[in-house]
């Protein structure tokens, strides 16, 4: 029993030692976004959004399988895209392809009202789910084309991609609110970076930010 007991608490330390160092790599300037991101981020097990758990899955800064040929962005790209969009208490977000529904927690946490929509029927159905199972009752989960995004549900205030796109078409940016920030892995000569869109005034304008690893 004082074994296992000594396990949990290491495991714990490992944990938030692991999200921790997720934090700083992110280099996150605002003080509020980076608490929030460390409250978010730390009170969701990413093992329990994962088709395959072990030592990387759980703690190292990799992309993970989550099943349906998909995969899980490494958790500071994850932290970095949240921080672009200024994720925070009471906005709406929409994340498109919600997957396994892991980004969709930590942002119910910090405590957003979140929208996913993921293509795969199967997984949009798993994910609903798995996120009642863990108590993401507020969190909306749909099967669809994201590129669509979710009219009835609009204005957002962020949207956050979680898969590659090619040009900005694919984002519905028309569905941001005044001030509204999109955040996307955008396909460019030299690779995919990150991509920063703002909404004001009935326009966007984008900035492009670092390479990222999306496999």
């Amino acid at each position: 029993m004082v074994e296992s007991a000594v396990k949990a608490c290491e495991e714990f330390d490992d944990w938030h030692r692991a999200v921790e160092d997720w934090i700083n790599a992110a280099a996150i300037l605002d003080e509020s976004l980076e608490r929030g991101m460390r409250s978010g981020f730390s009170k969701v097990p990413r093992e329990q959004f994962l088709s395959h758990v072990g030592y990387r899955e759980r703690y190292c800064d990799d992309c993970s399988a989550i099943g349906d040929e998909q995969v899980l962005y490494r958790p500071t790209v994850l932290i970095r895209m949240c921080a672009l969009v200024e994720a925070r208490k009471r906005a709406r977000i929409l994340v498109m392809g919600a997957g396994s529904g892991y980004l969709c927690a930590v942002l119910d946490v910090i405590g957003a009202q979140v929208f996913g929509i993921e293509r795969v029927v199967s997984m949009a159905q798993a994910t609903r789910k798995n996120l009642d199972k863990r108590g993401h009752h507020a969190v909306w989960i749909q099967s669809g084309d994201a590129t669509k995004g979710w009219d009835d549900a609009s204005p957002f205030d962020a949207l956050i991609c979680c898969y590659p796109i090619a040009q900005e078409a694919e984002l519905p940016l028309h569905q941001m609110a005044n001030g509204g920030l999109a955040v996307a892995p955008l396909q460019s000569h030299d690779g995919i970076r990150l991509a920063l869109w703002e909404q004001s005034a009935g326009r966007a304008r984008r900035t492009i930010f670092e390479k990222v690893e999306t496999s």
